[in-house]
């Protein structure tokens, strides 16, 4: 029996990864384990076990120090990677494979190929590296792994251009599309009256993230979003707004929302966290999602949801025909909104296919991983030399 490991970076990540964990506990043929990282169950971030319960993924801890142990990325990194090494050990995996570009990421990665020699596959998610640390990480992580599985033809190319060879990055798709598809939606009453909306009322998603690029500049950025969204033309329309993570930038954008709350009472919804059913039950009936989160991109454009994309947080992702990509200046936000809130504009992406979208992307990457040994593992050269 082949021994398989997975290290999720986040809740939301282990959350995509359920079909594939599906799959894999039903073949006969492969042992798992999946791995908690320090962003998986820390209630410090927010995360909690009860949106695990749909998928019903029991796990192995295997770091689970909090961030506030760690004086600096360096002896973070160095604590995770030891803390990986340990239990991976103990493990003997066969293969490890790890998602996502966070520091647990990049540790895991290299205490699966530096200490055990064992072969290590990627699964990219689709979200844009944004810090310093990210590009590191993201291109760290390639150099250590034999297996790319990229969410999209963009992503693949990207990788490639990191000097991996074409015959090592598969693109199969978004795992977190596969997880959305299969997520049970709640019907609409019982959606609409779990988050205090009448049936009758129109509402947007706005999903809405610091762009790290912009450091305080964000401010300007939430101000631009918040006095489209109170534009008169809009009055008819509710707003769910879910909590950017409390920290750092975060808490910034937090109050532009509750300030934005206060200024049209009655008109926004906050949910402090939504589970994959609420997130999904979001999408399926807003009537188009507004800000900057790659959701709009993935699982938006997998339902044929108007989305508008507001300021370049998000340039380098495959662009659905479902977004709008706009500047980050008040006319031209409410220009694309109500570009995406008209018939025409969803009469015109009514028959679009998402870049991020292929069929049995779970099942392609687990027979991928099932057929692939310490044997296939190549000494690396940079493609094309």
């Amino acid at each position: 029996m082949k021994r398989i490991c997975i290290a999720p970076a986040n809740t939301d990540e282990l959350n995509n990864l359920a079909p594939l964990i599906d799959d894999i506990r039903q073949d006969g043929f492969l042992d798992l384990t999946v791995l908690s990282g320090t962003r998986v169950l820390d209630g410090g971030l927010g995360f909690s076990s009860r949106f695990m319960e749909p998928a019903r993924i029991p796990l192995k801890p295997a770091v689970c120090i909090s961030p506030s142990l760690s004086s600096g990325k360096d002896h973070s990194l160095s604590t995770r990677y030891m803390a990986y090494t340990d239990v991976l050990k103990q493990i003997q995996p066969d293969l490890l494979l790890v998602s996502g570009i966070s520091c647990d990421a990049f540790a895991a990665a290299m205490a699966g190929s530096l200490v055990l020699d064992i072969p290590v596959a990627h699964i990219r998610t689709g979200n844009p590296p944004e810090r310093l640390s990210e590009q590191t990480f993201t291109y760290g992580i390639s150099k250590l792994c034999n297996l790319h599985f990229t969410p999209s033809e963009t992503d693949r190319q990207r990788v490639i251009d990191f000097g991996e060879h074409p015959d090592r990055v598969y693109n199969v798709g978004a795992l977190a599309v596969e997880a959305f598809q299969r997520q049970a939606v709640l019907p609409k009453d019982v959606f609409f009256a779990q988050m205090g909306l009448s049936p009758r009322n129109r509402f947007m998603l706005v999903s809405l993230l610091p762009d790290q690029a912009l450091g305080s500049r964000n401010d300007a950025l939430m101000a631009s979003i918040f006095e489209a969204l109170s534009d008169k033309s809009l009055e008819a329309y509710q707003y769910i707004i879910p909590k950017a993570p409390d920290q750092g930038i975060g808490r910034l954008v937090n109050q532009k929302i509750d300030a934005f709350a206060a200024k049209i009472p009655g008109r926004v919804i906050q949910p402090a966290r939504m589970s994959p059913m609420d997130r999904k039950g979001a999408i399926v009936y807003c009537s188009a999602m507004v800000g900057n989160n790659a959701s709009a991109f993935i699982e938006g454009a997998s339902t044929g949801t108007p989305a508008v994309n507001i300021g370049t947080r998000l340039r380098e992702l495959a662009h659905p025909l479902s977004v709008i990509n706009c500047a980050s200046k008040t006319p031209e936000i409410l220009s694309a909104v109500l570009e995406a809130l008209s018939p025409e504009f969803s009469r015109s992406i009514r028959q679009m296919s998402s870049p991020f979208e292929k069929k049995g992307t779970a099942t392609a990457i687990k027979e991928m991983i099932q057929a692939f040994t310490r044997f296939d593992i190549v000494p690396k050269s940079y493609y094309p030399d």
